[in-house]
């Protein structure tokens, strides 16, 4: 169970890689960041979480792996609510669901129409809210 301050999984995750890196390997280490960023966010810690979101980012430039973009904005997107960003948080929320819309991953667009209509419907924009939540018949 998470609880705020425990932070004995971030260290278990920094080892975990510390060793992947070591082997040589880079291919899937961006997944484990995204989690390991998560966690970050879930106990405060923004601006680890946020740092782990840019070195994924960078990642993601080396090894090609784009699997994870869209759900790395969306979290940086949450990062910037916490922060009384609402404006930076809505440009990268429109990021994670043009990517998750290109690479045709359902579930990331989902979770980034969810977020932003939130924040919509917080800004009292519900009727941009609606309309970008349709149901999808196409799948």
């Amino acid at each position: 169970m998470l609880q705020q301050g425990d932070t004995s999984g971030l260290d278990s995750y920094k080892r975990f890689e510390a060793n992947f890196l070591a082997t040589g390997s880079k291919i899937g280490l961006t997944g484990y960041r995204m989690y390991a960023a998560q966690l970050a966010f879930e106990l405060g810690s923004l601006d680890e979480s946020d740092a782990m979101i840019i070195k994924s980012k960078i990642l993601m430039d080396e090894t090609g792996e784009l699997l994870w973009l869209s759900d790395l904005y969306r979290l940086q997107a949450r990062i910037s609510i916490h922060k009384a960003d609402p404006q930076s948080a809505e440009i990268q929320l429109l990021k994670a669901l043009e990517i998750a819309r290109k690479q045709q991953t359902v579930l990331w667009e989902l979770r980034a129409s969810i977020d932003l209509a939130r924040l919509w419907q917080e800004q009292e924009k519900t009727v941009e809210a609606i309309a970008d939540c349709p149901a999808r018949t196409d799948t």
